[in-house]
């Protein structure tokens, strides 16, 4: 369904993100936050989950959008609409679903997570054809555990609208990179420490790694 037909903005596929939303496993009294969150569809199928119990912050960084996601919440006091582009987001939460396409997870999603929260994000590479607007890549989930420690599994592929204020040049031509040695990477985890690449480092940065089980 059309969000705004001259922009070529739609609802996404109802059917994608009931799936993703189901992957998150939440239940009432939860703590979310969801990135991109257009007119507040999929915000609204989240705080219905949670209950008056729980928290949603939907984050749109669209004006007219956020606007119209204000309007169509309004029922639901226990979801706030912030218009921003979600990069900075507080905790403890138990997850957030990242509706957009990102290069990378931002350091504050990580930290913001609680001990068994969840993180759902696209990672995805422009595709000029489609005039840079859209990308293309994989569903990651990231999880972390009681410890501290992040799990990383990969979902399915996508393809989905890009992130504004979200993605950085360099790292997406390492991760367009990583796409073109391995397009459906056997992830296990995400690590933050500084190390030396190794051959299961499927997306090596200086800020994170992506890990792969090993060769």
């Amino acid at each position: 369904m059309a969000i705004d037909a001259e922009r070529q903005l739609f609802n996404g596929q109802p059917s994608f993100l009931a799936r993703m939303i189901d992957s998150l496993a939440l239940a009432p009294g939860r703590r979310v936050v969801h990135i991109g969150a257009g007119t507040g569809y999929y915000s609204a199928i989240i705080g219905d989950i949670v209950e008056e119990s729980g928290r949603v912050v939907a984050a749109e960084i669209d004006e007219p959008l956020a606007a119209a996601a204000r309007r169509n919440l309004a029922s639901m006091p226990w979801v706030e609409v912030q218009q921003n582009d979600g990069s900075s987001v507080h905790g403890p939460l138990d997850a957030i679903l990242v509706n957009a396409g990102v290069t990378h997870p931002q350091e504050s999603w990580l930290d913001a997570l609680a001990p068994g929260g969840r993180l759902l994000l696209p990672l995805t590479v422009a595709m000029p054809a489609m005039g840079g607007t859209l990308g293309k890549g994989v569903m990651l989930m990231i999880g972390k555990s009681e410890a501290g420690a992040f799990t990383a599994d990969v979902m399915s592929f996508v393809a989905i609208y890009s992130a504004l204020g979200l993605r950085d040049s360099v790292l997406e031509s390492t991760l367009a990179q990583a796409l073109r040695r391995t397009s459906f990477p056997n992830l296990t985890r995400l690590r933050r420490d500084a190390h030396d690449r190794l051959d299961n480092c499927w997306l090596h940065t200086e800020r994170f790694c992506l890990s792969m089980e090993p060769l």
